[in-house]
């Protein structure tokens, strides 16, 4: 019988190359069409997971403006993932820990008491004085040593010459005593520095005045008695000790690292550990992320603890990458209150390492040189009486975190719900979020159009096949059983060769498909502007180092309005997992299958309606 079959079909072989035809191209489209929009789905669901869209905050503030924070931003607005939050830099002193800034270029900073050998007024004249009392000598002695200048530890009984070339005119009187910080001025002469200050501010950005604080004072009779002067330079005397022999470590404190921009951008990547997850910085656990610099420097691993005694935070504070929070470096701030006593810490605790990051560049970001990031509910104490630097916010170190693509949304909500944001600038990054899903968006829906064309493709094909195979063979089928064959001798007689001729149809059109799909990913995985998602290093992602056949479901897309495209050293793939690339292989027996089963099932009522007819009924109808 099955002979027969296929030999009746072979008697037409126009008509069974062109069905042939016909089912394996429909075939191979409805497969395309499927695992196109399943991988399109997919690599949606990849974005949404690892893009994220953060606006950063800055206030351009003019004279007399007072100073605002990104907390204003905060309305009753379900589009918050992280809340608007400003960053200060919290100052810990750990002598245990030994930072890149240790190493930092000494300024001249002499702090001696003297007494003048001639009377004179301080304006531009040089005045002989003895060296009576020495409190603290650094200066940089290499480059003293290269410039051969004469810069030395100043001792009891030297003579120097002081000039003040600014500030008000000083008298100085042979018989008294003077304290000053002498700096030299390299011309074998010293002048008067800055005498110990406040920079204290207050929770709203006002500075605190400290009364006044002249760079030369007159050590009187009472000047060391409790409560004097003199307890006052003592502690300017230890704050440089501090930051000759401990440098100050930055804590970052935030509530979520999608919010830094350094992370945000990929400029910053886990190297070692994990990252804080999102319970950890909502409950406020006691864990810390390290720069890897920081970790081997103090032969610290994941796990282990360290304590952040914090003394004293900083708003809007910029650090530069030769001298990142040394205070004496021009006095950006110093960490003295207005009282003239050094800050106390105001929060000290024990945090594990969780995790250790590195950055692609240090320079001109929040993360620079060994700062120590930690969850903002893990500080329990506030540091509103101990703020020693406040600035204006930036775009470094205030954000907030949206949903993707809300960005035209959100920002018109944001300005009629707050309207204090017309008085900032917001700045919003996506990292190319829009412009990469208006992609995936558009070919999903061009899978989608491909998908009912093959649909329609598939079914117009079976009914013409079971139509010319079938139902025009009704005259066959009462000639078969008239012969004396069996209801089932008639099915295969009727079925066998079409079912056949299907089978290899839609085997071909899987293997097509199978084929295009793959070109086209190795199409893309060749063009030069691809880019990845993962969060490593370039030379981790070296393409060639990932065999092919994982290469083949990798998705590219362009880097032209992406920000990572300003760092060629990094690159990122939105690549599907094991799982996904499953069921794409799935997909390719799967959708045969189901043709196979959609044309056997309607043969086999087209077949059967055939025979349910009287043998004499369908040869009198000619």
């Amino acid at each position: 019988m099955f002979i027969m079959s296929v030999k009746q079909l072979l008697r037409k072989p126009g008509r069974m190359f062109l069905f042939f035809s016909l089912l394996a191209s429909s075939t191979a489209l409805l497969i395309f069409a499927i695992v196109s929009m399943v991988a399109c789905g997919q690599r949606i669901d990849i974005v949404e997971s690892q893009f994220t869209t953060i606006a950063t905050v800055t206030q351009n503030a003019e004279p007399g403006d007072g100073i605002l924070k990104a907390e204003i931003l905060e309305f009753d607005s379900p589009d918050y993932i992280v809340p608007p939050e400003t960053r200060p830099f919290l100052l810990a002193y750990n002598p245990q820990l030994y930072t890149t800034n240790i190493q930092y270029t000494a300024d001249s900073i002499h702090i001696v008491e003297f007494s003048p050998l001639e009377s004179e007024q301080m304006s531009n004249n040089s005045v002989p004085v003895k060296i009576e009392k020495i409190y603290y000598n650094d200066y940089d002695r290499t480059s003293n040593t290269i410039n051969n200048l004469m810069e030395k530890d100043l001792e009891p009984g030297d003579i120097i010459s002081i000039r003040q070339e600014q500030g008000p005119v000083t008298l100085l009187e042979p018989g008294k005593r003077y304290i000053a910080n002498l700096s030299y001025n390299q011309q074998d002469e010293y002048s008067p520095y800055f005498g110990p200050f406040s920079t204290q501010y207050d929770a709203q950005g006002h500075q605190i005045s400290d009364g006044g604080r002249p760079r030369i004072e007159e050590v009187t009779k009472d000047f060391w008695l409790p409560g004097g002067r003199g307890e006052i330079w003592m502690n300017w005397v230890e704050a440089h000790q501090w930051e000759k022999n401990t440098t100050a470590l930055p804590v970052l404190p935030t509530n979520s690292l999608n919010v830094l921009p350094s992370f945000h951008s990929k400029n910053a990547y886990i190297n070692d550990g994990r990252e804080i997850t999102q319970e950890e910085f909502a409950g406020g656990a006691k864990v810390c992320m390290l720069p890897q610099s920081l970790m081997s420097r103090n032969i610290l691993s994941i796990g282990d603890k360290i304590r952040l005694p914090l003394r004293c935070a900083l708003y809007g504070y910029v650090p530069n990458g030769y001298k990142t929070l040394n205070f004496n470096c021009g006095y950006f701030f110093t960490p003295l209150d207005a009282n003239g006593d050094l800050y106390e810490p105001f929060w000290e605790e024990e945090y594990e390492i969780v995790g250790s990051y590195k950055q692609l560049s240090e320079e001109n970001n929040e993360l620079t040189y060994d700062v120590i990031i930690v969850p903002r509910q893990s500080v329990e104490a506030t540091w509103d009486d101990c703020i020693a630097y406040y600035e204006p916010m930036n775009g470094l170190n205030a954000s907030f975190q949206i949903p993707n693509g809300k960005i035209a949304e959100f920002n018109a909500s944001l300005h009629f719900a707050a309207p204090a944001a017309s008085k900032l600038e917001i700045t919003y990054h996506d990292n190319g979020y829009e412009n990469i899903m208006s992609s995936l968006l558009n070919t999903r829906l061009s899978s989608m159009l491909l998908l009912s064309v093959g649909c329609i493709a598939i079914v117009v094909v079976i009914i013409l096949l079971l139509y010319f195979f079938v139902v025009r063979e009704k005259r066959r089928t009462a000639i078969e059983r008239s012969l004396g064959m069996t209801r089932v001798q008639c099915y295969i007689s009727s079925l066998s060769g079409i079912f056949l001729l299907a089978l290899l149809a839609v085997a071909t059109g899987s293997g097509i498909g199978w084929t295009v799909m793959h070109t086209v990913m190795e199409f893309q995985l060749q063009k030069p502007s691809a880019f990845s998602l993962s969060s490593t290093a370039a030379d981790e992602n070296d393409e060639s180092a990932i065999p092919a056949e994982e290469r083949e479901d990798i998705a590219y897309f362009s880097r032209e309005y992406s920000l990572w495209a300003e760092n060629e050293q990094f690159e990122t793939t939105l690549e599907l997992d094991t799982e996904a690339v499953s069921i794409h292989n799935r997909i390719y027996y799967a959708t045969p299958l189901l043709v196979l089963f959609i044309f056997t099932t309607l043969a086999f009522i087209l077949t059967r309606k055939n025979l349910s007819i009287e043998p004499i009924t369908l040869l009198g109808g000619g």
